[in-house]
């Protein structure tokens, strides 16, 4: 039973837990986690989220700001309907990945400032 736990806890990286496991101290573990993959995910959703601002400028580059109402002008008016389509699409995603990326980044920051208020033994009384 205890090794499927060390087995469990290595997989997901949280290896001192796995090594008080390990050691046989079951009782008060507390509060561990790999900060590293969590900061690695963050890094990775916030070059995606600049990689597609980036995308989006390169799309819109081709965005004519001009609406083709006049005669024979007839042919372009599908087509920015589709630019316009394509950028409504780029944007939902951006703003979603925004949003997920600051709040993913918010929660990071909250976790570790609170784990090193633990980790720094201080202790609060209300009186």
């Amino acid at each position: 039973m205890a090794g499927n736990f060390k087995n469990y806890f290595a997989m997901i990286g949280i290896s001192s837990l796995a090594s008080r496991v390990r050691q046989g101290y079951t009782e008060d573990v507390g509060f561990m986690w790999n900060f590293t993959l969590f900061a690695g995910i963050w890094v990775a959703l916030a070059i995606v989220t600049v990689g597609l601002a980036l995308y989006r400028r390169v799309v819109s580059a081709d965005e004519k700001d001009i609406v083709r109402l006049a005669e024979g002008e007839e042919g372009y008016i599908p087509q920015q309907e589709a630019l316009a389509a394509r950028l409504n699409l780029i944007d939902k995603w951006g703003k979603s990945l925004t949003v997920v990326t600051a709040l993913l980044g918010i929660v990071l920051v909250s976790v570790n400032l609170f784990q090193v208020w633990v980790d720094s033994g201080t202790k609060v009384h209300f009186n």
